[in-house]
């Protein structure tokens, strides 16, 4: 698997992002898509780091939450690609849940 290294993922999500990506891999997503859902992430990871928020709180809600503050600051996100990222968040949420992190 290629490298994806771009800015670090720092926050609550960081011990997760590497198999984030790999599930992604997995899915056969592609290397760019990869890439952007790598970038998503990031700023997840960030925007939970700095609302004090952890693994534990993210939530659906949360993440809409999320995706609208990115609407609301003017980052462009095509409606397939929000598909596509909400795809990947429930594929992770169900990873977490699974693993006892996330809520039920």
């Amino acid at each position: 698997m290629a490298s994806f290294v771009s800015r670090p993922v720092i926050g609550p999500l960081a011990p997760f992002a590497e198999g984030f990506i790999a599930q992604l891999a997995n899915l056969s997503y592609s290397t760019q898509a990869v890439k952007s859902h790598r970038r998503l992430l990031v700023h997840l990871s960030q925007w939970l780091a700095e609302r004090g928020l952890g693994v534990r709180e993210l939530t659906p809600e949360v993440s809409a939450k999320f995706l609208q503050m990115r609407r609301d600051v003017g980052f462009v996100t095509k409606v397939f690609d929000v598909k596509h990222y909400c795809l990947c968040m429930s594929i992770s949420l169900a990873a977490l849940k699974d693993g006892g992190v996330a809520p039920e």
